[in-house]
């Protein structure tokens, strides 16, 4: 019987966890726990060129130069006239590109000799989990939970659904990053009402949200967050002074 995982798809570090009688971390097939969320194209005139995802990209970086991307759950449902988006396209090696077609919502990323949309390289990525936690598990993995931060847009957690899809994934939910934090802490299983502060600080995004559970149910009250300010950024100011 196929089986279904949660997935969180990081900007730094993606995850997979499966519930037996609580959950538990998948490991890759590099016996990690976290898989970098990173994808390159291989140039091989042995073996022929390739694109490879995870650990083993970034292993690769050093030589890849233009056809290493990392950090593009940031590009995830943004149009490419937004400053912040112009301001990565300054930063990273990659190139990232307006659409031809001239859509202003529409970015595209240069891999190999290839352009894809951000959705397209998220789909690499959880593809490379759906296939990882299938080796682990021993079974067919068709659907998955993934969660994205609360402030995600509509149009962000479409582009979620779709990477999903491409990836061969039904996704069953998408669930705000918060939530699952809770959740994963436990904080469901007490049994009296209680407001909750959950103070998230990623590789590339930073949110704090404030939560009421009622009954084991959980309310999201109110939420301010930062996709452009994690733990990437505080390396490159380091590193800049």
């Amino acid at each position: 019987m196929a089986k279904s995982i949660g997935i969180d798809l990081g900007t730094t570090n993606s995850v997979m966890c499966f519930m037996h009688t609580e959950p538990e971390i998948i490991m890759n097939r590099e016996n990690d726990r976290l898989t970098p969320s990173c994808v390159a194209y291989r140039r091989s005139k042995k073996t022929g060129d390739s694109i490879i995802v995870g650990k083993i990209a970034c292993d690769y970086a050093k030589v890849a130069e233009k056809d290493f991307l990392h950090s593009v759950k940031r590009l995830m449902g943004q149009s490419y006239n937004d400053d912040n988006v112009h301001e990565m396209a300054r930063r990273v090696n990659y190139i990232i590109e307006p659409s031809p077609d001239g859509e202003e919502d529409v970015v595209r990323i240069k891999l190999g000799n290839d352009y894809y949309t951000p959705k397209q390289i998220s789909a690499m990525i959880l593809r490379k989990l759906k296939e990882d936690a299938e080796f682990r598990l021993g079974d067919t993995v068709d659907s998955a939970v993934i969660t994205v931060p609360a402030y995600f847009s509509e149009r962000q957690k479409h582009a979620t659904r779709e990477a999903g899809r491409l990836a061969g994934l039904k996704v069953k939910k998408i669930i705000d990053e918060p939530t699952a934090a809770a959740i994963a802490y436990g904080i469901d299983q007490k049994e009296e009402d209680r407001m909750v502060l959950v103070f998230d600080l990623g590789g590339g995004t930073f949110d704090v949200s404030i939560m009421l559970m009622v009954g084991g149910i959980f309310s999201q009250m109110d939420n301010e967050g930062d996709m452009w300010l994690g733990g990437e950024d505080f390396d490159r100011i380091i590193m800049d002074k």
